[in-house]
């Protein structure tokens, strides 16, 4: 019988930094993270598609699915790429999993390396490492996601690499990197854009903000996203699935940058609806 995972932020952090934090620090992180809510979920155990829905039941917030259909139709064997906006940080992930997991074969996401550590869904994850330096292990992470695209998975990802900023006062992703697009038209994958509804707290882009001022180069803010998630209670994540284009489509473009700004005013677009 495996152990369940429980969160230690301590290790993790020790184990990405190689410090080790004074314990005033560590509580104060433990609170905001809700550490001790986290696991006492964990200990239930849940493992697989399960675990997204779970998830969605612990925060007490509601989801809902459009234009699903858009791809239920397409033949079983077509390679799909779905080109997602990053509202949130975590719980949009949570709503894809628990439907496209139900209604396609196998999904993966392509994920910030330090939510490997989710080892009830990790298998559903293929990691990068955005802020790594190291060319070796960049490699490594860029061979696991060249297999990815090769393979028969159905893809998930976030361009933007992050979770939504407030930008010229409204809330909207940073530019979308074209890797996707490469990587789709490489191994003839049909694009689906993606639009998702829903936001963080004030808070959140607050602080966001005053770090870039203040030119510092650690995502503070991104600290705050479990807590950010539980204030996601009694919402309803919304998730618009666009109709899918094709690679016969968006190859007749050579400028992949068009695609990658096609795809996002797509994806625009089909947030907007959701309003």
């Amino acid at each position: 019988m495996s152990t369940p995972l429980q969160i230690d932020i301590a290790n993790i952090i020790q184990a990405k930094t190689g410090k080790k934090l004074p314990n005033f620090i560590l509580n104060a992180l433990k609170r905001l993270i809700h550490q001790e809510e986290i696991n006492v979920f964990l200990k239930q155990d849940i493992k697989g598609y399960p675990f997204f829905e779970a998830v969605l039941n612990l925060v007490q917030c509601n989801d809902a699915i459009i234009g699903i259909d858009n791809v239920l139709n397409l033949p079983t064997n077509q390679k799909l790429l779905f080109a997602c906006n990053h509202p949130l940080g975590a719980l949009e992930a949570m709503v894809l999993g628990k439907h496209l997991g139900l209604h396609l074969k196998d999904i993966n996401f392509i994920v910030n390396d330090i939510l490997m550590y989710l080892t009830p869904v990790n298998q559903y994850f293929t990691p990068v490492n955005i802020a790594s330096t190291r060319a070796m292990r960049n490699k490594t992470y860029m061979q696991d996601v060249n297999n990815l695209f090769q393979g028969d998975k159905q893809i998930i990802i976030f361009p933007a690499t992050a979770c939504s900023r407030l930008i010229n006062n409204t809330v909207q992703d940073k530019t979308w990197k074209k890797t996707f697009v490469t990587l789709s038209k490489r191994y003839q994958r049909t694009i689906v854009p993606v639009g998702i509804g829903g936001q963080n707290s004030n808070r959140f882009y607050r602080i966001a903000k005053l770090r870039e001022r203040l030119h510092i180069k650690f995502s503070a803010e991104m600290v705050l996203l479990p807590d950010e998630m539980f204030r996601q209670k009694g919402n309803t994540i919304t998730i618009n699935i666009g109709k899918p284009i094709t690679y016969e489509e968006y190859s007749q473009h050579p400028n992949e940058l068009y695609t990658v700004n096609y795809v996002r005013q797509q994806s625009d677009e089909l947030r907007k609806q959701i309003y």
